[in-house]
C-alpha cells in the first residue's frame, strides 16, 4: 500500500527504542509519594489536577484497566471523571507504585499511581453549576453535586446531575439538488434540537466479607426533541420526540483466598425504556410513527489472579454478557383507508454472548515485560418478530506483547493480536430478513459474520523534561470478512444491508506531543499537545470490484492544543481539524465534511475550594457539508440520478462553571 512513510516512522521508532537501551536497564525504582504540600504554587482542586502535575506520569487505560487506582482498586469508568469527583482537600497522599513492588496487578502498566482518599469526620460537599449561552440568548443550564464520606475504610458517595443541551446538529442548512437533465433544486432547512434530563447515583466501598466489595445504582431519565421545516417547492415539516429512563446496577468483590490468589467478581445490569415518536408532514402526505422498547443488559464476570512473584503473574477468568431487546411499534399515515387495519409491529430480540481466557504477565527483567493470553469468545443472537432467526459463533483471540523499558524516560512495545469485531443486532436482523423471511426472493446469497483482524503493534513511549511526552505508535491490521452496506439482489430490485465484502487490511500511524514551554512561549506552567493520526486502508467494493478506502474513515486527523497553569488562573486554547470522510453504497458515493472547532478557555481559582470557568467554544462556527451523488441503479453502470450538497453552521457558545468545596 502507500505507506512507505509511516513503515519508516515506525522502523525509526524501533531503532531509537534500541539506541536507547543501550545505556543499559537502571535498577528498579523505590516506591514514592506524595501529599498536597507538594503541590503549593499549583493550581489543584482535584485528584485529577494532582495527577496532572506529577512529573513524567501520564494517566493511560480506563474502565478497569487504568493505571491509576483509588484506595488500591481500579475505578470502573473513565480516569479522568473518576479522579475529578475527589476533592484535592481529601487526599492523604499519593502514591507512585513502580512494576516489580507491592501486590498490584500491573496489567502491563509500567508504573501505578494509587490516590489514598483521607478519613473524615464529615461529608465533603461539592457544587457544579453553570450552563451554555447561545446566540441569541438562550441559556441552557446545569447543575451538579457530589456528597462523599469515608470513615472506617468504608467510602460513601452520592451524585446528582441535572443538565439541558443544545444539538449541535441543528440550525440553518442550505440543501443545493443537481438532476441528470440539469434541474437544480434549492432546499432550506431550520431545525432545533435540545435534551434535558438529571442522574442520579450512589456508591459504596468498603472491606467486606474477608475482601474489598463495591456496590454502585445509577437513574437516569431524558427527554430530546427534534423539529425541522423544509422549504423548497413546498413546505415540509417533521417533528421527533425521545423519551428515556435508564437504570443500571453494578457491583464488584475481591478478595486473597489463598497465599498470593486474588478472586475477583463483577457485574453489572442495565435497563433503558425508550419510547420514540415520529411525525411528518407535507401538503398532501402525512406519516406517524410511533416506537416503545425496553432493553436489557448485563454481565457477570470472575477472575483468578496468581501472583507467583514479582515477576510473575497468571490470571484465568470467564464473562458472561446478555442483552434482551422488546418493542412494539405502530405506523400510520395518509396513504390508509378508512378500511385499513392497524396492526403493531412486535420484535423480541436477544444476545447471549461468553468468553473464557488465560494470560500471564512475566518479567524476566526489570525493564522487560511479556504479555500473552488466549481468549475465546462465543455469540449467540437471537430474533422473533414476523420471522424467527439464530446465529452463532465462535472465535479464538491470542495475543502476545513485549514492554522494553531500558531507562525511565523510555518505553517501546511490539504487540500481536487477533480481534473480533462485535455484530450488532439491528445489523443481524437487516440480513436475516432475507435469509430467513424472504429467501426465495434472493438472486445471489448474502452473508454476514463478524470481521476478525490480526493487529500488530509497535510504538515508542519517551517521556522528557518535566512533563514532555512523544509517542509515536503504528498499526497494521489484516482483516478478515469486512463488513459494510451490501447490495442485495432480488427477483424485483435491488435492496441494501449490512454484509461481508471479504478481506482487507488497514494501517494507521499516530503521534502524539506533550511539550512544556516554559522558557520558550512562556515563563511556566505552559504546555503544548499536538495528535495526529494517519489512516490508509484497502477494501475491494462489493459492487465495482475495485479496491477502495474503508467507508467512513477520515485518512487524517489533527488537534493542537494549548494550556498554561499558574497559581491563581489558567488558560488556553484548542483547535480540531475537522473531518472528511467518503461513504460507500450500492447507489450512492458521499462525503461529509466538518470544519475546524476551534475553543479558547480561562479558569479563576482563588484557594482550593474555589474555581470559575469560561469556555468560549465553537468560535469559527463550525461548518458541516454532506455531498452525495445518487445512481438510478448500481454505480458504475448506471447513469446518475442527481447530485445533492448540504451545508450547515453551528453557532458558538459561552460555557459558564463554578465549582465550590462546601
Amino acid at each position: 500500500m502507500r505507506l512507505k512513510a509511516m513503515t519508516s516512522a515506525s522502523v525509526l521508532a524501533l531503532c531509537l527504542g534500541f539506541a536507547g537501551g543501550l545505556m543499559g536497564p537502571s535498577a528498579a525504582a523505590a516506591q514514592v509519594s506524595y501529599t498536597l504540600s507538594d503541590f503549593t504554587g499549583k493550581s489543584v482542586h482535584s485528584a485529577e489536577d494532582m495527577v496532572r502535575h506529577i512529573p513524567n506520569f501520564v494517566l493511560s487505560g480506563s474502565n478497569g484497566n487504568g493505571n491509576v487506582l483509588i484506595d488500591g482498586q481500579r475505578p470502573g469508568e473513565g480516569l479522568s471523571e473518576a479522579l475529578r469527583r475527589v476533592p484535592a482537600s481529601m487526599v492523604e497522599r499519593i502514591e507512585r507504585i513502580p512494576a516489580g513492588t507491592g501486590s498490584h496487578d500491573f496489567q502491563g502498566h509500567n508504573e501505578l499511581i494509587n490516590i489514598v482518599r483521607k478519613p473524615t469526620d464529615k461529608p465533603v460537599v461539592t457544587l457544579n453549576y453553570g450552563g451554555n449561552i447561545y446566540t441569541g440568548g438562550r441559556v441552557k443550564p446545569q447543575f451538579g453535586l457530589t456528597w462523599l464520606k469515608k470513615r472506617a475504610g468504608k467510602t460513601l458517595e452520592a451524585g446528582l446531575n441535572y443538565f439541558q443541551n443544545n444539538d449541535d446538529g441543528t440550525g440553518r442548512g442550505d440543501k443545493y439538488t443537481t438532476y441528470a437533465d440539469g434541474t437544480e433544486k434549492h432546499h432550506i432547512t431550520q431545525s432545533r434540537g435540545n435534551s434535558e434530563g438529571l442522574e442520579a447515583r450512589v456508591k459504596w466501598a468498603g472491606s467486606a466479607y474477608g475482601g474489598y466489595m463495591s456496590l454502585e445504582g445509577k437513574v437516569r431519565p431524558q427527554v430530546s426533541g427534534f423539529d425541522a421545516d423544509y422549504t423548497g417547492d413546498t413546505l415540509e415539516s417533521e417533528a421527533r420526540k425521545t423519551e428515556n429512563l435508564n437504570t443500571e446496577f453494578s457491583g464488584s468483590y475481591n478478595r486473597d483466598v489463598v497465599n498470593n490468589v486474588n478472586l475477583r467478581l463483577d457485574m453489572w445490569a442495565r435497563e433503558n425504556r425508550n419510547t420514540y415518536e415520529r411525525n411528518y408532514l407535507r401538503p398532501t402526505y402525512t406519516s406517524d410513527y410511533v416506537e416503545e422498547k425496553i432493553t436489557a443488559e448485563g454481565n457477570l464476570s470472575g477472575q483468578a489472579t496468581w501472583r507467583k512473584n514479582s515477576a510473575l503473574t497468571l490470571q484465568a477468568g470467564a464473562e458472561h454478557r446478555y442483552n434482551v431487546f422488546d418493542s412494539e411499534s405502530l405506523s400510520t399515515g395518509s396513504w390508509m383507508t378508512p378500511d385499513d387495519i392497524v396492526t403493531p409491529g412486535v420484535v423480541h430480540g436477544e444476545e447471549n454472548r461468553g468468553k473464557v481466557y488465560i494470560s500471564s504477565n512475566w518479567r524476566p527483567a526489570d525493564n522487560i515485560t511479556i504479555d500473552g493470553g488466549l481468549m475465546v469468545e462465543t455469540a449467540d443472537i437471537y430474533h422473533r418478530g414476523t420471522y424467527s432467526a439464530r446465529e452463532t459463533y465462535s472465535y479464538s483471540r491470542p495475543r502476545l506483547s513485549v514492554n522494553w523499558r531500558p531507562d525511565d524516560r523510555l518505553q517501546v512495545r511490539i504487540s500481536r493480536e487477533r480481534e473480533v469485531g462485535g455484530l450488532g443486532y439491528w445489523d443481524f436482523v437487516s440480513v436475516a430478513q432475507w435469509q430467513y423471511e424472504k429467501p426465495e426472493q434472493l438472486l445471489a446469497p448474502v452473508n454476514l459474520v463478524p470481521y476478525r483482524q490480526w493487529a500488530d503493534q509497535i510504538s515508542l513511549d519517551y517521556r522528557f523534561a518535566d512533563k514532555g511526552q512523544l509517542v509515536i505508535n503504528y498499526q497494521q491490521y489484516q482483516i478478515e470478512d469486512a463488513i459494510e452496506r451490501v447490495p442485495v439482489y432480488t427477483e424485483n430490485a435491488v435492496h441494501d444491508a449490512v454484509g461481508n465484502i471479504g478481506d482487507g487490511e488497514n494501517q494507521r500511524l499516530s503521534t502524539r506531543l506533550s511539550l512544556p514551554t516554559d522558557g520558550l512561549l512562556t515563563d511556566e506552567g505552559g504546555m503544548v499537545h499536538f495528535n495526529a493520526t494517519w489512516n490508509e486502508s484497502e477494501v475491494t467494493d462489493p459492487v465495482t470490484g475495485e479496491k477502495r478506502r474503508i467507508s467512513g474513515q477520515t485518512p487524517v486527523t489533527l488537534s493542537l492544543n494549548f494550556s498554561q497553569d499558574k497559581p491563581l488562573y489558567s488558560w488556553g486554547w484548542s483547535v480540531d481539524k475537522g473531518w472528511d470522510n467518503t461513504t460507500w453504497r450500492y447507489n450512492q458515493v458521499s462525503r461529509s465534511l466538518g470544519s475546524p472547532w476551534v475553543s479558547l478557555y480561562a479558569e479563576y481559582r482563588p484557594n482550593h475550594k474555589l474555581a470559575i470557568r469560561g469556555e468560549l467554544q465553537n468560535l469559527g462556527s463550525r461548518t458541516s457539508t454532506y455531498e452525495a451523488t445518487r445512481y438510478e441503479g448500481l454505480r458504475g453502470i448506471s447513469e446518475v440520478a442527481y447530485h445533492e450538497s448540504s451545508v450547515r453552521d453551528s453557532e458558538p457558545r459561552l460555557y459558564l462553571r463554578i465549582r465550590n468545596e462546601l
